[in-house]
């Protein structure tokens, strides 16, 4: 099972949020949309990324990818796999 990889998503956030990042979140990619949420907003984290955290209620999946999507000020969009 691919799950979440929060020390891999905590990394990634701090090395963009120099760029004008704004928004970050984590979902599974095949499954965005139902699994997806925001993580990091406007500079502070609003959910805790731990052992125990839940994504859209799961912490991994068998068949999709976890992902992170980043959001910046000029509405560029990169995402990432961010699981382990």
């Amino acid at each position: 099972m691919a799950s979440y990889d929060f020390e891999k998503a905590k990394q990634i956030i701090k090395l963009y949020k120099k760029d004008g990042l704004t928004q970050a979140s984590l979902g599974m990619g095949e499954d965005w949309y139902c699994t997806a949420e925001t993580v990091w907003e406007d500079g502070k984290y609003i959910k805790k990324l731990n052992n125990k955290t839940n994504i859209g209620g799961i912490t991994g999946s068998f068949w999709a990818t976890p992902i992170i999507e980043l959001i910046f000020k000029n509405e560029t969009i990169i995402r990432f796999n961010c699981y382990k």
